[in-house]
Order: structure tokens, then C-alpha cells, then sequence
């Protein structure tokens, strides 16, 4: 995963953005044109087709117009260096990555054991139409039954089942309740 990440963010032959599925199949040299709670779309810039695949299939987007702060964040949760990541990860306010940064800072957060803080970064997604919403809010429930708050888990396992996620959070939903 190193490699692979070194080579993408060194290599000059990669000037559009980057797309992995979770059969290992990468996309590259793409153009991402919406990264919703559904279905991640995509236009291949080379044939200049477009592409739209399950969300839930999409285990990694690289945006290639990415600020720095926010790539080198994402390079220090890979390399489980959370206090690094979360200090330029902070650093992006706005913006279309703002689903991205919320959702690492969460990550970074829950895997460092500050669950409150992971918490308040995941409930960002509680109105969002993005490919991190379902796995986000299920993070958030699997907290609050860390927390013993297993009515609030309850809602949240609920409201998974009840969006217009695929089939796959539905069951994790249930697995949750």
C-alpha cells in the first residue's frame, strides 16, 4: 500500500484523479464527477466515457486537485500517524473534501481512542448524500454501543436501514442493531 502510494502521488503519469475498487481493479487518469452515498461516477479522461459504479465498491478516491494540507493528511492516517494526520487534516475548512477531511479526523480520532472527538466528526454526515455516509454513520452507532448509549446506537442503525443505501449497509445496519 506504501508503494502504491508513493508511486501515485510521485508519478507524473497520473494527472487526473484515482479511483480503487474493492476487487482491485484501479481506475485511472479519471475525472470524478459525483462521490455519493450510492453510486461514485467517473469519467474516464482518456475515452472521455462515463462510468458510474456502487458506492459500497469504491474502497479508495485520490483527488488529484487536492490541496497539499489534505494529501499529506491522508498520507499520515495511512501510515498511522494520527496526530500528524489530524494536525493537517484540520487544516482544510471547506470545500468539496470537507466529507473527506471529516471522515479521516474521525477515523484518526476512533483508532487514537478519543471516541468523543471521533464521534463529533461523524455525526457531520448525518445529513450528507456522500460515499462516506453509510460508513460513517455506522462507525458513529458502533461508538455509541462502545459507550453503552444503546438507545442512540438504535437510532442510528435504524436511520441506516431506513436511507436509500444499498443493500449492503442495510445488513450491516441490522448487524448492528
Amino acid at each position: 500500500l506504501y508503494l502504491f502510494l508513493i508511486i501515485l502521488f510521485f508519478s507524473p503519469s497520473v494527472f487526473g484523479d484515482y479511483i480503487r475498487l474493492n476487487n482491485n481493479d484501479e481506475k485511472e487518469n479519471v475525472k470524478i464527477m459525483s462521490d455519493r452515498a450510492r453510486k461514485v461516477k467517473y469519467r474516464n479522461l482518456d475515452t472521455r466515457r462515463i462510468y458510474e459504479v456502487p458506492a459500497e465498491t469504491v474502497t479508495f478516491v485520490y483527488y488529484s486537485s487536492a490541496k497539499k494540507d489534505f494529501k499529506k493528511g491522508v498520507q499520515a492516517y495511512l501510515k498511522q500517524n494520527y496526530p500528524v494526520a489530524i494536525k493537517l487534516l484540520k487544516r482544510v475548512k471547506k470545500g468539496k473534501f470537507l466529507p473527506y477531511v471529516k471522515y479521516y479526523l474521525g477515523e484518526c480520532y476512533r483508532r487514537s481512542g478519543n471516541f468523543a472527538k471521533a464521534m463529533g466528526n461523524y455525526k457531520f454526515f448525518q445529513r450528507q448524500d456522500h460515499r462516506l455516509t453509510p460508513i460513517a454513520k455506522f462507525q458513529l452507532g458502533m461508538l455509541y454501543i462502545f459507550n453503552r448509549d444503546f438507545t442512540s446506537a438504535q437510532v442510528v442503525f435504524q436511520d441506516i436501514i431506513n436511507a436509500n443505501f444499498s443493500k449492503f449497509w442495510k445488513y450491516k445496519a441490522r448487524y448492528g442493531l
